[in-house]
């Protein structure tokens, strides 16, 4: 059997750590995409490209409106998180003989990945759902890009018996899904799958779901 000596074990543990610390949030998220999404039997499936990579309840919206992929949501959350961490430690640091400003800093820093990520994975700024009669769209402030700030946003109802819902393709190859609602056509979701995928879910709705 092969011994290391103590450097060697030093990075292993490191790697292995490196290895936890990423792969399990990982294996979870995946666990709560697959588990919210499978029991999905009707047609309504095919509404499921217009998740985005967000973790929705399957009782919850529908459709959300982002131009960012899950993995680049979460890799925005951990550089704000860390801009955060690094301003309140330079912030406590004339302060730093009576406050501990790297552990000010460090801390800053875990509480803002936890919102931020969880916000990345969950909470969708702009979302909405289609029930009998009507659309529900709930728009969120946002911090920063894609991430929005929790327990903050608004409801809009759309009284819309019979919606009438169209595609366009937006510079950044998005599919957007808009609803006309008298005069105005309102963006309410978008995608990036490919166009058959789309237009499946664009007569769907256009059907009455």
């Amino acid at each position: 059997m092969a011994h290391f000596d103590d450097n060697a074990r030093t990075g292993l543990h490191a790697l292995a750590l490196g290895a936890l610390l990423i792969g399990v949030p990982v294996l979870v998220v995946q666990l709560i995409d697959a588990w919210q999404t499978l029991p999905v039997t009707t047609d309504t499936h095919l509404l499921l490209i217009f998740r985005n990579g967000y973790l929705l309840p399957t009782d919850g919206p529908q459709l959300t409106l982002s131009g960012a992929t899950r993995m680049e949501r979460v890799g925005l959350a951990a550089a704000t998180a860390v801009l955060a961490g690094t301003l309140a430690t330079l912030a406590c640091t004339p302060l730093r003989r009576r406050v501990p400003h790297w552990a000010v800093g460090r801390w800053t820093a875990g509480i803002a990945l936890l919102v931020l990520v969880w916000s990345a994975l969950a909470l969708p700024v702009e979302d909405a759902r289609v029930e009998d009669g009507r659309i529900v769209r709930h728009s969120r402030t946002a911090i920063l890009g894609e991430l929005a700030l929790p327990f903050t946003g608004t409801t809009q109802v759309l009284d819309t018996p019979q919606p009438a819902w169209e595609r366009e393709e937006w510079p950044d190859g998005r599919s957007v899904l808009l609803v006309r609602v008298g005069a105005q056509r309102l963006p309410v979701a978008s995608t990036r799958a490919d166009h058959s995928a789309v237009d499946a879910a664009l007569a769907l709705l256009n059907r009455g779901q």
